[in-house]
C-alpha cells in the first residue's frame, strides 16, 4: 500500500511541475505578444502542419495505393452531405471538417500501410472492413486488397449506425 501512495504522490508532484512549466511558457508568450503584437492565424498554422505532414508522408511512402470505387466516393459524399445538411453553427462545420480528417487519416495512413491488419469480411481473406472512428460511432469501409498490384480498392462506405446494415 505504501508503494502505491508513494507513486501517487510522485505522479502528483510531476503533474504540478509540468503544469507550472506550461503556465510559465504561457505567461512568457503573453508578455511577448504584448511587446510585439505578433500572432499567427490558426488556419495558417494548421495548413503549415498539414503541409509538413504531407512532405513526411512522401518520404516514408506507402506500399499500397488506395483507390475508391464510384460507389465508395458516392457513399462518402452522402455521409458528408448528411453532416452539412445538419450544420447550423461553426462548431457543426468543424465537426464536418474533423470527419474529413478522420477519413483521410485512416485511409492514407493505416489502410495504405497495413491493409491486412483489419478484420476479414466474408469468405475471402482479401476482402476486409475498416472501422473509421469518429465521435461516438464512426463509419465502416469495405475494401478489397489486390496484392499483385499493391492496390487497395475501397468498395463501399457506410455509417456504423445505418439501419439497413444492422
Amino acid at each position: 500500500m505504501s508503494a502505491f501512495i508513494q507513486q501517487s504522490v510522485e505522479r502528483a508532484v510531476e503533474f504540478r511541475r509540468v503544469q507550472a512549466s506550461f503556465h510559465s511558457r504561457g505567461q512568457a508568450a503573453l508578455e511577448s505578444y504584448g511587446r510585439t503584437g505578433r500572432s499567427h492565424a490558426a488556419a495558417d498554422v494548421i495548413a503549415g502542419l498539414q503541409a509538413k505532414l504531407e512532405r513526411k508522408r512522401k518520404t516514408v511512402g506507402s506500399p499500397f495505393e488506395v483507390r475508391l470505387t464510384d460507389a465508395a466516393r458516392e457513399d462518402l459524399e452522402r455521409l458528408f452531405d448528411f453532416l452539412l445538411d445538419r450544420a447550423n453553427s461553426i462548431e457543426d462545420f468543424e465537426v464536418a471538417q474533423r470527419a474529413i480528417e478522420a477519413i483521410q487519416d485512416v485511409v492514407l495512413v493505416h489502410l495504405a500501410r497495413t491493409p491486412y491488419s483489419f478484420r476479414k469480411a466474408g469468405s475471402s481473406s482479401l476482402r476486409r472492413e475498416l472501422i473509421i472512428p469518429f465521435g461516438s460511432s464512426g463509419d465502416v469501409a469495405l475494401f478489397e486488397i489486390e496484392p499483385a498490384t499493391e492496390r487497395v480498392i475501397v468498395l463501399a462506405v457506410r455509417h456504423q449506425l445505418e439501419d439497413d446494415y444492422l
